[in-house]
């Protein structure tokens, strides 16, 4: 895998402070092309964002990478699923998540298949929504669920951004197991492969040895 990272022309973004309002209110009327940077007091999620740009895009793919999810939070997609709001979804979780949460993996699997559900070692949260009309990509330090804790997010309405994004999730969809029945030494493996694939020529990137990777608590 390469480690890269996407380089953008500067423009001039749209800025959002809020404390008490919505996500549907902070996004506000969403413009093509245009650029949101907000800071919210923990009132709404991830998955809050992500419905109220549905609200506005229509039907939608959507690929979401988080550290977390919870079972309001599935049901929520699910919901929007069967309304038809998404078109399709593919999740990239953390690998401690069936672990710290159980109960919550087994119901995302019913939810959605195991095939829309891939886990790695991640901490990224972010979320792109995809139609013939809108490309939007949203970055932010929130989960799926939320927590009343200062968070920010950025969103872009941009097809570079989105590729830029996809393409990580679905690279490791291809070369990660499905769903959470998997053996620990089968996903340290693609991790760790994952981990070593940059083509960066530099000392930093390329490692001599495996002993890092070996080092991982998985």
């Amino acid at each position: 895998m390469k480690a890269s990272a996407y380089r953008d022309r500067p423009q001039s973004p749209r800025y959002c402070l809020e404390g008490l309002r919505s996500a549907e209110h902070c996004i506000g009327e969403m413009k093509p092309g245009e650029r949101l940077i907000g800071l919210t007091k923990g009132q709404f999620s991830l998955l809050d964002i992500v419905r109220a740009v549905l609200q506005q895009t229509g039907p939608a793919h959507v690929r979401v990478t988080t550290w977390s999810a919870g079972i309001r939070d599935a049901e929520n997609a699910a919901w929007l699923i069967e309304q038809g709001d998404i078109l399709s979804l593919r999740m990239l979780v953390d690998r401690s998540f069936p672990t710290r949460q159980p109960k919550y993996a087994r119901r995302i699997v019913e939810l959605f298949g195991a095939r829309a559900l891939h886990c790695t070692r991640v901490h990224a949260k972010f979320c792109t929504i995809r139609n013939e009309h809108w490309n939007v990509c949203i970055r932010s330090s929130m989960d799926l669920n939320r927590n009343s804790r200062f968070e920010q997010f950025d969103l872009d309405d941009s097809p570079d951004i989105c590729d830029f994004f996809d393409a990580f999730v679905d690279e490791l969809a291809v070369t990660h197991p499905e769903g959470f029945d998997w053996d620990g030494s089968e996903l340290q493996a693609a991790f760790a492969a994952a981990m070593k694939g940059s083509d960066d020529k530099s000392s930093e990137a390329k490692r001599s040895d495996d002993s890092w990777f070996a080092s991982l608590d998985f």
